[in-house]
């Protein structure tokens, strides 16, 4: 079930990963087209407290959307604790905001490191920017 609000598009939403998966790239082109990143759609996986699976749903989502739906996906780990590198196998960022992706799964792995805990809200605007360029959507792991 979908659970949405009026204001700049946010969608809450209590529905499994496939779904969100399904509705999001129901929303893009087909992944056949050329596809220009300049707005990609952004999912943001969040929760007001840690221990929820916010990292296994946004893992799932971005597994989901790539393989199974063609599209070119980014998983941004913005949380300080770098869990999405660890959940992949992949190796935590020492310097998240400059450091490329890792490409693993399918996906672009962005991946978190400490140095996020500290950073301002230029300097995250900019990594999405950055992780944007290369894909059409956006998974977004948020900190608690």
């Amino acid at each position: 079930m979908w659970y949405t609000q009026d204001v700049a598009g946010i969608v809450y939403t209590t529905a499994p990963p496939a779904m969100v998966c399904e509705a999001v790239s129901n929303s893009l082109a087909p992944p056949t087209m050329p596809v220009s990143s300049a707005n990609p759609k952004i999912v943001a996986v969040a929760s007001a407290r840690g221990g929820t699976g916010k990292t296994t749903v946004a893992v799932a989502i971005a597994r989901e959307l790539a393989a199974r739906h063609g599209r070119r996906v980014a998983l941004v780990d913005l949380d300080g604790q770098g869990s999405a590198a660890t959940f992949l196998g992949a190796r935590r960022a020492t310097d998240p905001l400059t450091e490329p992706p890792t490409f693993c799964h399918g996906f672009h792995l962005f991946a978190g490191g400490y140095p996020l805990a500290t950073a301002t809200t230029e300097d995250i605007a900019d990594h999405l920017t950055r992780a944007g360029a290369i894909a059409d959507v956006l998974i977004v792991d948020c900190p608690p």
